[in-house]
This record gives C-alpha cells, sequence and structure tokens, in this order.
C-alpha cells in the first residue's frame, strides 16, 4: 500500500513539474531534470500506467493544455520531455528505455483522455439536440391538436349558421306560394341581403382558418366580392321594383 502511495506522488510531483516548467516560461528546469533522473534509474516508476492515467484525467483543462505541450502534442510545440535527455547522453540502454516507457505512457494518456473528451462532447451535443427536436415534436403535436380543434368548431359553426340560415329562409320565403308582387319584392330584398351576410360569415371563418396555419392575411377575392354585392344590390332593387309595382 506504501509503494502505491509513494508511486502515485512521484507521479504527481513529476507531471506538476512539467506544467509548471510550461506556464513559468521554462524556468527551473533542474527540479524537472532531477525528478526524471529518478523515473530513469527507477523501472517500476516508467510502468505505473494506472497513476499515470489518474494523474492526467484529474487535470484541469489549462493544466491539461500545459502538459501536451510540454510532450510536445499541441500544434508547433516542441517536444521538451525528450530534450532534457538527449538519447546520445543516456549510457544505459535499459534505463533509457525506461525514460521511453515513461514518455509514451504519458503520451497514450493524454491522447485518451483527449478522445474521451471528444466522445463525451459529441455525446452531450447529440443528447442536447435531441432534447430539442423532442420539445419541436411536443410542440408540433400541441398545435396540430390545436389546430384540429380549430378547424372542427369554425365548421361546426359554419354548419349551424348554415342550418339555422336556411331555416330563415324557408319561413321568409313561403310567403311565395301566394306569389304576389309584396312578397316577391320582399323574398328578393331579403335574398340580397342574405347573400351578403352568408358571404361576411363565411370570411369570417375562413379567415379564422388562415390564422390557424400561418400569420399571413388572408387575401379577398375582390372580383368574386364585386359579383356578390352586384348580384345582391340586383335582388333588393327587384325587389323594390316589385313592390312599388305591386300597390
Amino acid at each position: 500500500m506504501s509503494s502505491d502511495s509513494s508511486t502515485e506522488k512521484v507521479i504527481n510531483s513529476l507531471i506538476d513539474n512539467f506544467i509548471d516548467y510550461v506556464d513559468n516560461g521554462n524556468a527551473s528546469p533542474d527540479n524537472v531534470r532531477i525528478i526524471l533522473s529518478t523515473f530513469y534509474e527507477t523501472e517500476s516508476f516508467s510502468r505505473a500506467y494506472p497513476e499515470i492515467s489518474q494523474k492526467v484525467y484529474s487535470l484541469s483543462k489549462d493544466k491539461f493544455i500545459s502538459l501536451e505541450k510540454f510532450m510536445g502534442l499541441t500544434e508547433n510545440s516542441e517536444n521538451l520531455f525528450s530534450g532534457f535527455f538527449p538519447k546520445h547522453n543516456l549510457e544505459n540502454d535499459s534505463k533509457e528505455a525506461n525514460l521511453e516507457r515513461l514518455e509514451r505512457h504519458i503520451t497514450l494518456s493524454c491522447y485518451q483522455r483527449e478522445y474521451i473528451n471528444n466522445t463525451a462532447q459529441k455525446a452531450n451535443d447529440a443528447a442536447e439536440k435531441a432534447v430539442k427536436n423532442s420539445k419541436k415534436a411536443q410542440k408540433k403535436v400541441k398545435s396540430i391538436y390545436s389546430e384540429f380543434v380549430g378547424i372542427l368548431g369554425i365548421f361546426t359553426a359554419m354548419s349551424f349558421t348554415m342550418m339555422g340560415s336556411v331555416e330563415i329562409l324557408g319561413n321568409l320565403f313561403s310567403d311565395i306560394k301566394k306569389l304576389s308582387g309584396d312578397s316577391l319584392g320582399y323574398a328578393f330584398i331579403v335574398g340580397g341581403v342574405y347573400l351578403i351576410v352568408i358571404y361576411l360569415i363565411i370570411l369570417m371563418l375562413f379567415i379564422g382558418i388562415k390564422k390557424l396555419f400561418n400569420d399571413q392575411e388572408y387575401k379577398l377575392n375582390r372580383r368574386f366580392a364585386k359579383l356578390l354585392f352586384s348580384v345582391s344590390a340586383l335582388f333588393s332593387v327587384a325587389g323594390m321594383v316589385l313592390i312599388f309595382l305591386s300597390k
């Protein structure tokens, strides 16, 4: 247990010195060289991959970037690690392998952290997009329900309006059976007014339907409106003429 604890402390001290070296403008290189000599001499420290990974993964974002710069993993950065112990100055191949192994483990841990962070970020982005799409779908469903209810209400109102108006017209035109000038005149006048009233009611209903689907204004068909009002006026004039002639 004590061995694991001491290894962890050495690893932490090593990586912290790497970070301090970068953050302080390459100051105090002796501290880095001294602690690297420990790894040069001790093979078990260079094989402490779990401790190395744990330290690299626990670094803050800024410190992790500094470590990457020290290891030469960022763009346009120099590998400072290899610069402390040039290979031609190392006398023992097995001890040289300790430093190479240490460098490889730290580099691999950095790459793994980058991959995990990128994968987690992509998963988080995908989850946020899925939540947004879900909310949009819920709003769309609610909008469809409200539009359906609105359209149903509009056509229900239209049906009752038409049924009521037909009944009223039936009562008004019942006097036509007498075929008198007055009854025909009043029927024509009422028919002209009825056309305008029904047109206005239907127009209001279609404006309501238009607003359910978008906020654009309903465009009135001027030619049809003029034709309708002309027919209505013609009915009214004919009715007044009939009433005048019957007297």
